[in-house]
């Protein structure tokens, strides 16, 4: 993994490439009133020119 910073449109253009390579994802939580962390399986959906990312 790179540890260059990007900015602007060369690091969407980046991260789109990334997520392009990934199906699946895991969000994890961990609540502040529980002893365990909450995982939740996603897949992304798309990602815009802006960068955003659609689950």
């Amino acid at each position: 993994m790179s540890t260059e910073n990007l900015y602007n449109q060369e690091a969407i253009e980046k991260l789109k490439k990334i997520i392009d390579q990934t199906d699946i994802g895991i969000l994890t939580t961990y609540p502040r009133d529980s002893d365990y962390i909450h995982a939740v399986p996603m897949s992304r959906q798309e990602v815009d020119e802006e960068g955003n990312i659609y689950l």
